[in-house]
């Protein structure tokens, strides 16, 4: 029997399934995205495991509790970046694929718990920081799991808030963006990350919902430039490429442009001024980015 299927199979049997009528439709693109560059070595262990973090944390996988103690390590083993490959190109389905990865974060081989302690620590701090967020109100939920999404639908309306109140605005027709950060990060193999952390916010109208576009490198509203070539996003975490944004209802979304040809990349120059440009139908603009090295 192939390695590959003999290790699904094996999880299989466990017993850990995906929890959804649908995989397909709740695993947003950006995340086989992750997982594609992850197999090709083009960002690390951590930003792999933090899309783990994001598919557990919106439901996609269920960790079911278990009574076998096992060392937990950061290290993934190498097989599970075989079948991300696999996975990335369609060899290999979604359940088997999202059920390895509750065998390995279930039986404690993969550790997201310090990703995920860290995210609400910041959450919570925010939270506290903020006078208008009141969270009395999760007491009245009848049952404990309740309670926990209510206090971590607040954590995340106030880490909203807090990135809102350090960001810089751009209003673009009805939508405003704010530019919370940029990183620069170097891959280590002669290319760059710049990581561009935007909130958008529907600050137009209530009567329509903007609709925000981005299917993959030939069809994007939203690109780098140095003023001479626009480079297109090689992860985004728009869901389908599409997102409707409702008034009033402020949205994170990371735009991530990797400086390698072969994904749609560009040649990294740093005497060059970078920004992100919008060219969406309800507006456009060009905003200048101050890169922060990491």
């Amino acid at each position: 029997m192939n390695k590959k299927y003999a290790i699904i199979v094996a999880l299989l049997v466990v017993g850990f399934m995906v929890h959804s009528a649908s995989a397909d439709a709740m695993i947003p693109s950006w995340i086989k995205s992750n997982a594609k560059y992850w197999k090709e070595g083009q960002i690390g262990d951590d930003e792999y495991v933090k899309g783990i973090q994001y598919l557990i944390q919106n439901g996609v996988v269920q960790i079911p509790p278990s009574d076998k103690t096992v060392e937990k390590s950061s290290k993934i083993p190498s097989w599970l970046k075989n079948n991300a490959g696999y996975w990335a190109d369609g060899s290999l389905g979604d359940s088997e694929y999202i059920s390895a990865i509750q065998y390995l974060v279930g039986m404690g081989v993969i550790d997201v718990s310090a990703s995920i302690t860290t995210s609400a620590t910041s959450s919570t701090s925010a939270t506290n920081a903020s006078t208008d967020v009141d969270t009395t109100k999760c007491n009245a939920m009848t049952t404990e799991a309740d309670k926990q999404t209510c206090m971590e639908e607040i954590q995340a309306e106030a880490d909203l808030k807090a990135k809102i109140a350090r960001a810089t605005p751009f209003v673009v027709g009805p939508v405003t963006y704010y530019i919370v950060s940029t990183d620069l990060i170097n891959t280590g193999d002669g290319g760059v990350f710049i990581n561009v952390h935007t909130v958008l916010e529907n600050t137009g109208s209530q009567s329509s919902n903007p609709d925000l576009f981005c299917t993959g490198p030939f069809a994007c509203n939203y690109h780098l430039t140095d003023g001479q070539k626009d480079s297109p996003p090689s992860i985004f975490s728009l869901t389908s490429g599409h997102l409707q944004l409702v008034y009033h209802k402020p949205v994170a979304i990371d735009w991530n442009f990797y400086s390698k040809q072969n994904v749609g990349g560009f040649t990294y120059d740093p005497s060059k001024t970078y920004s992100f440009k919008v060219s969406e139908p309800f507006g456009s603009t060009t905003i200048p980015l101050k890169l922060i090295a990491q």
